[in-house]
């Protein structure tokens, strides 16, 4: 017995001992005196089992406070159910309890601090109706809200505890055979700063209603409540039986993780908040079937969850710029080019031009917190400073009066703010509009290998191509001049938010004086053509891993986003302007990415018009494989792309400079603020840099099928391989093919990623042949759907996957158009809004998959767009119908002017050359797919204007 207690007074000292002491040593320091009583203590507890009566009494105030304050809670005291407790009704958000039945409940309150310190008390099936007198429902400091329930089964209940939250409305009341619903607008005593109110809605779906109804009045009950209440937080929970709200609600989140009854989540909760809740399962109350939910508050306020921005920024005051310009109109340039060598020329160049700005313009460190507000002015500020003084004097009338004065000022405030986003619509300052616009609505612009894959082999690189480039010599009459007037045009045209380079020139000093330092930089360009070489400064570049998806897990899902040289960038971009002259002509009609007039439209109207066409036939069907490379861009061989340059008789010149552009290239990555060593590339041609895309097309320009049944449909590194069968013909071509392209792309250094490669068979009756492919041993996986360019193509061509897709994503924009119309905005700025952000997403790829779609898909689309305009207070601008017919009437009339697309010859003139020839379509699909459906509208058109 006397071990226990030694043992208990042991655990407690530790617990304990930063926060009491033994006697006060007025001669030491805090830190000193709490080693002083834990010293002490610790002997006393040698010496006998219990301390003496008192000893507690003599610790020092001072000393307990500051042992709080420095004891680390670990364990149970460190978790977030200690938080909240120690917060008691301050939680972020609700903590919830989610049940069936009421019985045990006033017990339960009483003795159970989890029922006792919920702010909300959820029950369904209560069996309650509206008429039943409240002491029977009656809980100790809550208050209830009961919606009308039946005669048996159902009834809803809402508990709100009265230290959480006293204000609250019932917003909307269903009780339906198919659904019970009650939705509560909510203000807490304690809210953070983000939100104003809280939505809660509680439902309880018999298992005898029909989901889809339910589902769809639900989903109404949401629209309703965030068209008041964009920024609000909604949290819909219940018991939903068999009804699934996951295509109902778009971008909400279910929080129940764990089986509520038996092996199934029936009671679940959806919000609009990610990460809010953390559900735990508890027993169930009395003999009631489904267990107990405790929905914990995770959430973190902004404020808390983001640091603030520190950075340094430079204050450009009047008189600056014509300073800066006269210094550099003053400047003698050609004493630089007195040195010989290309890298020290640059490098002074840049160092002298650094050293004019950081002597004109001066630097400021600029700290900006999550929660700051644009409308926000100094005079704000300091009325909000006199504000707090006042408090703290207990000034009430001066309190009144200041406060006054601070919500004129605050309204005043974001009228101007709100004038101010109206004149850059009108004065055409699309900068200044979409930053307003992206602060009022908060949008923003969202394990395994190593994703980045380089050769390093310097020596083995470099040695083949002197081989090849041994045989190229260079002419004077191909020579390429560069002058002023095309660097300062270059300059002129760059865009000022690019990131600035390793360098430090940032690309809106270039601008700003194209003309004063297009002469420094124009003879050092001549120079390095001439010599085939490339200053080391430029060819520096950091290395910024960009993620590829919102939640990134492993490396791969990171693309390494080359930051470089704003300079450089220019010089290709002029260099990129000579090989495209050279090349344009030599290029696969089957690659889309990277030339003019073409784009992603082209390469999936290419896609299912050969799929389509082909499928008028009864016995056929096609097979689709969609290739997957990695790191294709990082994987370019100088030799052999010199080899290709040279068999297009591309400029001696154009060649010399893109071997010494992709060799000696060093590097490093950058995560966060931490910088990796530098290694030197001899591979590849960096993401981020104006040459590769050209340079990645010319590379693979030769990788063209040799079967006439076979086709190579490529937008960059986006590549399929569709092969048209019939249902007697052998696969043995589209075998071989197949494996041709693996030794192709080992030939190319370039790796097929056979886990990302799969295969789409379209055989509509079933005919053909669906056995697996194979390559190098591993099988090829066949999908029923894939995302291929940003569509989502299914086995069938009816688009359900893809139409469930954009109805996400228009749903998610949404609420952006209610934030833009709760800050009162302008309806032209509203409506240009619309069309950046969710008309776009409908028109992306309508040629290809619009006309195909089912009834119930236009009808979701339709009604999405129909919302849409009640919200922005008008209606729709033009139906979906109509954007499609005039898309594809456009696109029609663009391929039949090309001459070089691949589909100009579908596009055939009568003998009378007034309209064009209609194909013979068999099925609605193939009828109603881009190529008739646009000659069709354009024989329509042609006919009207006669």
């Amino acid at each position: 017995m006397e071990k226990r207690r030694i043992a208990a007074l042991l655990v407690l000292w530790l617990l304990v001992v930063p926060c009491i002491g033994l006697q006060q040593d007025a001669g030491c320091s805090t830190p000193q005196r709490l080693q002083v009583y834990s010293r002490e203590w610790l002997l006393s507890l040698r010496q006998k089992a219990t301390p003496e009566p008192g000893l507690l009494d003599e610790v020092p105030e001072e000393l307990l406070r500051t042992g709080r304050r420095r004891l680390r809670k670990r364990g149970r005291r460190g978790g977030i159910q200690h938080r909240l407790r120690r917060r008691r009704h301050k939680p972020p958000l609700p903590y919830i309890l989610l049940m069936n039945k009421m019985d045990e409940l006033r017990i339960n309150t009483k003795v159970c601090h989890e029922y006792r310190e919920s702010s909300l008390m959820i029950f369904t099936e209560t069996w309650l109706q509206g008429d039943v007198p409240d002491q029977l429902m009656q809980v100790q400091d809550f208050k209830n809200v009961l919606t009308r329930g039946k005669t048996r089964g159902g009834g809803i209940s809402v508990y709100i505890n009265d230290s959480w939250c006293s204000n609250y409305t019932i917003k909307d009341s269903v009780c339906t055979p198919d659904l019970e619903l009650l939705c509560l607008s909510l203000r807490p005593f304690y809210l953070p700063r983000d939100y104003g109110n809280i939505f809660i809605s509680v439902v309880y779906i018999p298992p005898s209603g029909n989901a889809a109804i339910a589902a769809s009045r639900i989903a109404d009950c949401v629209h309703k409540q965030l068209q008041c209440k964009p920024d609000a937080p909604m949290f819909i929970l219940g018991d939903f039986n068999h009804c699934k709200m996951e295509c109902a609600l778009p971008g909400f989140q279910q929080y129940v993780t764990a089986a509520t009854r038996k092996c199934n989540i029936l009671d679940k909760c959806y919000g609009n908040i990610t990460d809010a809740y953390a559900s735990k399962i508890g027993p169930p109350l009395s003999n009631s079937d489904h267990n107990t939910i405790r929905l914990i508050p995770t959430f973190k306020p902004a404020l808390k969850r983001s640091k603030p921005l520190i950075k340094s920024v430079s204050v450009w005051r009047e008189g600056n710029q014509e300073e800066l310009s006269g210094c550099f109109l003053a400047t003698d340039w050609s004493i630089f080019y007195e040195d010989s060598n290309i890298d020290n020329i640059a490098e002074a160049i840049t160092g002298y031009i650094q050293f004019c700005v950081d002597t004109v313009v001066a630097k400021k460190t600029v700290k900006k917190y999550p929660n700051n507000k644009d409308y926000i002015t100094p005079e704000i500020k300091q009325c909000i400073q006199r504000k707090k003084q006042a408090f703290r004097t207990n000034n009430t009338m001066e309190l009144k009066a200041i406060q006054k004065d601070l919500k004129g000022k605050i309204r005043e405030a974001r009228e101007q703010h709100s004038l101010r986003v109206r004149d850059a619509l009108l004065n055409k300052n699309s900068k200044q509009l979409w930053d307003a616009v992206k602060y009022m609505t908060n949008l923003s612009s969202v394990k395994g290998e190593n994703c980045i894959r380089f050769d390093c082999d310097a020596n083995g690189v470099l040695e083949e191509c002197n081989s090849v480039l041994s045989t190229i010599s260079c002419d004077q009459s191909n020579r390429i001049v560069i002058n002023s007037e095309t660097v300062a045009r270059v300059f002129g045209g760059l865009h000022t938010k690019k990131a600035t380079g390793p360098d430090g020139i940032s690309a809106l000093l270039l601008k700003t004086f194209a003309r004063e330092l297009a002469p420094a930089w124009s003879p050092l360009f001549q120079l390095s053509v001439d010599s085939h070489s490339i200053p080391k400064v430029w060819k520096r570049a950091i290395i910024i891993p960009v993620p590829k998806k919102s939640c990134p897990k492993n490396n791969n899902d990171f693309r390494p986003v080359a930051l470089t040289s704003i300079v450089m960038k220019a010089f290709e971009r002029i260099m990129v302007g000579y090989l495209k002259q050279e090349v344009q002509h030599l290029l696969d009609p089957y690659q889309f990415a990277y030339q003019n007039n073409r784009g992603t439209d082209d390469a999936l109207n290419i896609t299912t018009h050969l799929i389509l066409k082909h499928l008028e036939n009864s016995k056929a069907y096609a097979r689709l494989l969609f290739m997957d490379f990695s790191s294709a861009f990082n994987t370019i061989l100088p030799q052999t792309l010199l080899k290709t340059l040279d068999q297009m008789e591309v400029n001696p010149f154009l060649i010399r400079w893109y071997f010494a552009f992709l060799t000696g290239r060093q590097q490093q990555v950058k995560v966060n603020s931490t910088l990796s060593h530098i290694q030197e590339i001899n591979t590849g041609a960096p993401q981020g840099c104006v040459s590769s895309p050209i340079l990645f097309t010319l590379y693979t320009n030769n990788c063209k099928s040799q079967y006439s049944n076979n086709y190579i449909i490529k937008f960059s590194d986006d590549t399929v391989l569709l092969s048209l069968l019939l249902a007697q013909s052998d696969t043995g071509e589209y075998r071989t093919e197949v494996q041709d392209k693996v030794l192709w792309c080992e030939d190319h250094n370039l790796i097929l990623n056979v886990d990302k490669t799969k295969e789409m068979i379209f055989d509509p009756k079933g005919v053909g042949d669906h056995s697996p492919v194979f390559i190098k041993g591993e099988m090829v996986q066949q999908v029923s759907n894939f995302k291929y360019l940003g569509i989502y193509f299914d086995c069938q061509l009816q688009w359900a996957t893809h139409v469930e897709t954009v109805c996400s994503k228009i749903c998610q924009r949404l609420h952006f158009l209610r934030r833009l119309r709760v800050h009162g905005v302008d309806e032209g700025v509203v409506l240009l809004f619309y069309r950046a952000t969710i008309e776009s997403v409908i028109r992306y790829g309508i040629t290809t998959w619009f006309g195909n779609l089912t009834v119930k898909g236009r009808t979701q689309l339709q009604t999405l767009v129909k919302r849409a305009g009640k919200i922005m207070g008008t209606q729709s601008p033009c139906s979906l119908q109509e954007i499609f017919e005039e898309t594809v009437r456009r696109q029609g009339l663009k391929i039949s002017a090309d001459t070089t697309h691949v589909l100009n010859n579908e596009y055939e003139l009568l003998p009378s050359g007034r309209r064009y020839r209609m194909p013979a379509c068999r099925l609605n699909r193939y009828k109603f797919s881009f190529v008739p459906m646009s000659i069709k509208l354009i024989n329509n058109k042609l006919s009207r204007n006669r």
